[in-house]
């Protein structure tokens, strides 16, 4: 403190010192300050890191506002929320009115973060934004977080480079360390020599080593040995990583022979490679425990790999519509449950066939998930009449142009719900087509959106209560031949909804038509739909319960009364 008690004014100019922050950003930043003008000037996009650096340091609540308010959220959104959660963290909102409502904006931050995850970490963002930015804390955050809605791969994708960058920094703080200790040491080593020529001079040197012994001296110099080794620093990161939810071809190709990934080789706590337990947990091979504690339970925007199939949760297996999925079905495997543990669970299984003839991956799951809960298709009253008459897989169906029920009043106010929540996340930004196509197709399966919409009086009806889609993998090729001797592949895709009910719609209004999936939002503000032309038209299959004959059928199985007949 000053003891001098003299103004700031009578002492001179104030100098501070701002280091690794840009000076043009500090004078946009001062020039609001002190009123010479109403609002920040805008920040250019190369400006935005020093920006937020400078914002979190000093704590201005305002300058990530404006920040956000210029739209910098998707290229900058690591850096900046985790600024915000670190000021939330840091300083008490009591004792700086300033930075008050910066808790609640740090929590909305992070709602958009992990909803957009597939943007934030895309490599070209996340290099410069959450690699560069994110400090420890955030970063593992993020990845424990059962919300991060991207794939798998862009998660190891993005924990990589992140590590890279962070041991980048450890290292070269490393080495600085050492350079100095090394600059001391030659220096202490200088004064000493010095100090002994002049005691030598003075003639006060009393034990002086002999000329003869000054040749046995022999200095080794000092091997550099880093506190901190990159292994020790990347392991706690790439456990975090939930590798059952890469796809079998990436995880044995880009992980497993990733060079700098088979240097650390993380493992579990009992030694085992956390690939190969991966692989162990895509067979369905479980052990009590082994799961949990390294949190595999899929994510918002993962895919879950087990053996030929690929499937996803739907929003009516999470609870009170937040993720993680509901404990007794976070290790299901329901590619491969059989009708009576369906039923056993109260749910209800629809198989769909000549889903993918080309095997092209067309439509994906996030396709199934989508049309299987927002699609109602209308059929002309021909076929509603032949589907009376010969059932609802009868080949004498003709194909109709997609009409469906979501230009209605009904399908109005379901498209108005999406939207309304899209602009609750994206805080009233503009979108383009593309990108609103993109923002409804994310909000409309999410699970955010469908509970809003079945807590909302009216709205029952016109969604579908969709637990789990899925369909054979891309690549599992000759599907036919192994149908006959893996009672698993009895079909193309799958779709468990939570009410029988709700299976016979969908049999009814999808069998004998061609596959649709969303493509888009129409000027009207209604879903758009397409077909599929990968996919023939659909035969559906879906068995009530005690429908035992019919269900063998279906997989090739003679009933009793069958057999006797043959």
């Amino acid at each position: 403190g000053d003891t001098t008690g003299k103004k700031q004014e009578d002492k001179g100019e104030l100098v501070i010192r701002i280091r690794g922050c840009a000076a043009t950003v500090v004078a946009k930043v001062l020039r609001y300050l002190y009123g010479f003008q109403e609002e920040v000037d805008r920040f250019f996009d190369e400006e935005v890191r020093d920006a937020v650096l400078l914002a979190k340091t000093f704590v201005l609540k305002f300058l990530l506002t404006q920040l956000y308010d210029q739209d910098h959220f998707p290229n900058w959104g690591c850096a900046m929320w985790d600024a915000a959660r670190d000021m939330a963290e840091r300083v008490s909102e009591e004792l700086n009115p300033n930075i008050r409502g910066i808790e609640g904006m740090a929590h909305n931050w992070l709602d958009e973060l992990l909803f957009d995850a597939d943007v934030h970490f895309e490599k070209d963002i996340f290099e410069k934004d959450g690699a560069m930015t994110l400090s420890d804390t955030g970063c593992k955050i993020l990845l424990r977080h059962s919300a991060l809605n991207c794939e798998e791969m862009l998660v190891f994708v993005s924990v990589m480079k992140f590590v890279q960058v962070r041991w980048g920094e450890i290292d070269s703080a490393q080495v600085a360390q050492w350079d100095r200790k090394q600059e001391k040491k030659e220096k202490e080593k200088l004064k000493k020599e010095e100090e002994e020529r002049q005691a030598q001079l003075e003639g006060t040197l009393l034990d002086s080593p002999r000329d003869e012994d000054k040749d046995k001296i022999i200095v080794k110099p000092e091997a550099y040995k880093p506190r901190f080794k990159y292994e020790g620093v990347a392991k706690p990161f790439l456990r975090l990583v939930r590798y059952p939810f890469i796809s079998p071809e990436r995880l044995n190709k880009e992980v497993q022979m990733e060079e700098r990934f088979l240097k650390i080789s993380p493992t579990d706590s009992r030694g085992m490679p956390l690939v190969l337990r991966a692989v162990f947990h895509q067979d369905g091979q479980r052990i009590d425990g082994w799961d949990t504690e390294l949190c595999w339970t899929p994510r918002a925007g993962s895919v879950i790999y087990n053996g030929e199939w690929e499937w996803i949760y739907g929003p009516s297996a999470l609870s009170e519509g937040r993720w993680p999925v509901m404990d007794k079905f976070a290790q299901a495997q329901f590619c491969w449950t059989s009708e009576e543990e369906i039923l056993a669970h109260d749910l209800a299984k629809v198989e769909l066939f000549d889903l993918d003839t080309e095997g092209v991956g067309e439509p994906s799951v996030h396709d199934l998930l989508g049309t299987f809960m927002y699609h109602f298709p209308m059929r002309s009253l021909t076929e509603e009449a032949d589907q009376s008459k010969h059932g609802s897989n009868s080949a004498s169906f003709r194909s109709v142009p997609h009409g469906n029920r979501n230009s209605s009043k009904q399908g109005k106010e379901v498209m108005a719900h999406i939207l309304k929540e899209i602009r609750k996340t994206k805080r009233g930004r503009a979108l383009g087509p593309e990108a609103l196509a993109e923002a409804v197709r994310k909000a409309a399966t999410s699970a955010k959106t469908f509970r809003a919409m079945a807590d909302t009086p009216g709205m029952a009806g016109n969604t579908r209560h969709v637990f789990a889609v899925g369909r054979v993998r891309k690549g599992i090729s000759g599907w036919n031949k192994y149908k006959s001797t893996d009672p698993r592949l009895h079909g193309r895709g799958f779709v468990i909804y939570w009410s029988h009910a709700e299976a016979r719609d969908a049999k009814s209004r999808f069998s004998g038509m061609p596959m649709s999936r969303h493509a888009g939002v129409s000027e009207d503000e209604c879903f758009l739909w397409e077909e599929v032309e990968s996919t023939q038209k659909l035969r559906i299959e879906y068995h009530a319960p005690g429908d035992r004959e019919g269900y063998q059928r279906s997989r090739g199985v003679a009933s009793a009364d069958d057999a006797h007949n043959a």
